[in-house]
């Protein structure tokens, strides 16, 4: 379960400030296995997990503030952070610095690498920006380094909403533009 929250989760998982996203995993018959919070100074939303192939987590929204170290773009970056099957983070990694953007959709290969989709109102790894809100992938590897970034939109709002791959390596993005669904291979 991935979530926000404003308060307390259990005597480990300390709320920071203003809102933390947080992450449950639970067993087949629904006990509670562990509660992870990740911090922000300000306001942090989780929007979607997947697992790989090694139990591994990944979560991803999007924070108003430094959550790692690799900068902050202003407004709201993506993030995406990974967590062992036991709960340890592996890395955080903001997508930044966009602009206003976020995550909504993550995938997994079968070479483990994540996928992750969204909005970003900026250019994304340099691609061009075209106007409104541009819908993204950004392809990481399982250490958190970025293979590729996609960016496609027009001058009105594009927004990715989730995202699959195949077993060929090709990958699926829906979401909206205008408020007109969209379906794109890739």
């Amino acid at each position: 379960v991935i979530g926000k929250t404003s308060g307390n989760l259990d005597p480990n998982q300390i709320n920071t400030a203003g809102a933390d996203v947080f992450l449950q995993k639970y067993d087949a018959s629904g006990q509670l296995i562990f509660t992870r919070m990740l911090g922000s100074a300000s306001d942090a939303d989780g929007f979607a997990a997947t697992v790989d192939s090694n139990d591994n987590i990944y979560i991803a929204g999007q924070t108003a503030t430094l959550l790692d170290s690799g900068g902050f773009g202003g407004n709201y970056d993506a993030f995406v952070t990974k967590f062992d099957s036991t709960g340890q983070e592996q890395f955080t990694r903001q997508l930044s610095p966009f602009a206003n953007d976020g995550a909504f959709g993550l995938g997994v290969d079968s070479s483990d690498n994540i996928f992750i989709t969204g909005f970003s109102r900026g250019s994304v790894g340099g691609n061009t920006h075209s106007g409104g809100s541009d819908a993204y992938v950004t392809k990481i590897d399982n250490s958190g380094n970025t293979i590729f970034n996609v960016q496609f939109g027009d001058s009105g709002e594009d927004i990715a909403k989730d995202i699959t791959v195949d077993s060929s390596g090709n990958f699926y993005v829906v979401g909206t533009d205008d408020g007109n669904g969209f379906l794109r291979k890739f």
